[in-house]
């Protein structure tokens, strides 16, 4: 799809180029929202962009491109991604969920940092919780060293995928507002950076 697009004119301009041919690529490009295999040249704040490459809608944030979700996910499912900079302390992320009621499957996080050798003492914990309805989707700690009925435990490998599974409360209604807290248990490996994606499906889907 187009990528061209033209922000002003000249007096000066052909005025039968820009009518057949500007004013043209300028809708075609919003209408695909920029879609290409490489970002289009000279964006504004705000704008998206369709990665063909990636698969990912984009948006750029006023220095670089931010992703917000996968182009190709089916509609019946619900996809939301935050990321942490460095962690050396406790950090929050909030989600604010889905417009339909629905049902959270999964919290994956990826780092860029290996959390080795983390013991009951020095450790990375991770919480989720329903802001709206005060409820917690974990029945108890789940980290890096302590696991809850097979969830949680292990080291934070670097970029490899490290899965969450909701045990309780992951039915959500609309507009409820999830958070995602990581806390830092004593002196635990500093995170560089930890990337966050949470899915699930809408009820009834």
């Amino acid at each position: 799809m187009s990528q061209d697009y033209t922000s002003s004119f000249a007096l000066t301009d052909n005025p039968h180029g820009i009518i057949t041919t500007d004013v043209p690529n300028n809708f075609e490009a919003l209408r695909s929202v920029f879609s290409g295999a490489s970002a289009p040249a000279s964006p504004v704040t705000y704008q998206l962009w369709a990665d063909t490459t990636t698969g990912l809608l984009k948006m750029y944030n006023g220095s670089t491109w931010k992703v917000l979700f996968g182009l190709n996910v089916p509609a019946s499912r619900i996809d939301a991604c935050d990321h942490f900079a460095a962690l050396s302390a406790t950090a929050q992320v909030t989600f604010f969920t889905a417009a339909e009621a629905a049902e959270i499957i999964d919290i994956s996080l990826l780092s860029d940092t290996a959390t080795t050798s983390p013991d009951a003492s020095n450790e990375w914990t991770w919480s989720l919780r329903n802001v709206t309805q005060s409820l917690e989707l974990f029945s108890g700690t789940v980290g890096t060293f302590t696991a809850l009925g097979g969830v949680g435990g292990g080291e934070l490998a670097v970029e490899t995928a490290y899965h969450l599974v909701v045990d309780q409360n992951g039915t959500i209604a609309a507009d409820d507002v999830l958070r995602f807290t990581a806390t830092k248990v004593g002196t635990a490996t500093t995170i560089t950076r930890l990337a966050l994606q949470l899915g699930g499906h809408y009820i009834g889907a």
